[in-house]
């Protein structure tokens, strides 16, 4: 990744942009007042933690803003929706299909790159190549499961489209815990002596 994105300027710029979307949608939606009013305690509480933790030397704080990024343009996304249906820019319908594809599009990046973020092998209880297998695998669960919820989200009919991607997501959250417990299962059983 570029110096300037793990830099704290696209963080901030990412969070003025919550916060305006925020007031956005307070203004165009007074009768909603306590929840737009609380979404900004909690936006402001979020921006101040995440900055403070933001700030960590090296590559945990790269990663820390890295991913603080990435929840703010998720957030914001999610925010620029609800504004552009309440202004009645775009009907509900195309709104919710926004926001399932772009749900879709979050689970595989997180499953692309889960495999990516395995701790060290010296830290690891298990066998590596199992610890590995299994990252894998789930990363793998993601990747489908949010490529059948943004093409449900896409192109079944408004009625399917969110059973079907609430179905996926909850598959590959089956699939990861089956995977885990069956990995601390297998560390177990070559931890116990014979």
């Amino acid at each position: 990744m570029s110096a300037l994105l793990l830099s704290t300027y696209p963080l901030k710029a990412a969070t003025i942009g919550v916060l305006a979307l925020i007031v956005a949608n307070w203004m165009s939606d007074p009768h909603n007042a306590l929840i737009w009013s609380i979404a900004l305690i909690t936006a402001g509480v979020g921006i101040f933690v995440g900055m403070t933790l933001g700030r960590c030397a090296g590559t945990r704080g790269k990663t820390i803003r890295a991913s603080l990024f990435g929840a703010a343009l998720i957030i914001a996304a999610s925010l620029a929706l609800v504004l552009i249906k309440q202004l009645g820019l775009a009907s509900a319908g195309i709104t919710e299909r926004a926001n399932g594809v772009m749900m879709g599009v979050v689970l595989i990046i997180t499953g692309n790159y889960l495999p990516k973020t395995v701790r060290s092998l010296t830290a690891q209880r298990c066998d590596p190549a199992r610890r590995q297998m299994v990252e894998r695998l789930s990363g793998w669960a993601l990747v489908l499961a949010g490529f059948v919820s943004a093409a449900a989200s896409a192109f079944a009919p408004v009625t399917m489209a969110e059973p079907l991607s609430i179905g996926a997501g909850l598959s590959a959250l089956l699939v990861i815990i089956i995977l885990h417990f069956w990995l601390m299962r297998t560390a177990r059983d070559t931890q116990t002596p014979s």
